[in-house]
């Protein structure tokens, strides 16, 4: 028996990328492996499985990740004393 989850996405096109296509347009450096692992920790969006050889990203949920750690540098650095 198959799970659904219901995930609420605006409305409107979303743009969705293979893991190539990551690489080559400059959206990530990371291998898959890392990319796994990072997605398992909660730390990049998840990918959506389109077939069972088949897995995509959301453009803008990429982008929007990239964007939180560009904020994240402007931030003042915490000191852990």
């Amino acid at each position: 028996m198959l799970l659904y989850r219901s995930i609420k996405m605006p409305k409107g096109k979303k743009r969705l990328v293979t893991f190539k296509q990551l690489r080559d347009e400059g959206y990530i450096p990371y291998s898959r492996t890392h990319l796994d692992r990072l997605a398992a920790a909660g730390s990049f969006p998840r990918r959506v499985r389109l077939s069972p050889c088949r897995v995509v990203w959301v453009v803008e949920e990429v982008e929007e990740w990239i964007d939180k750690r560009i904020a994240r540098r402007l931030l003042p650095l915490q000191r852990s004393d």
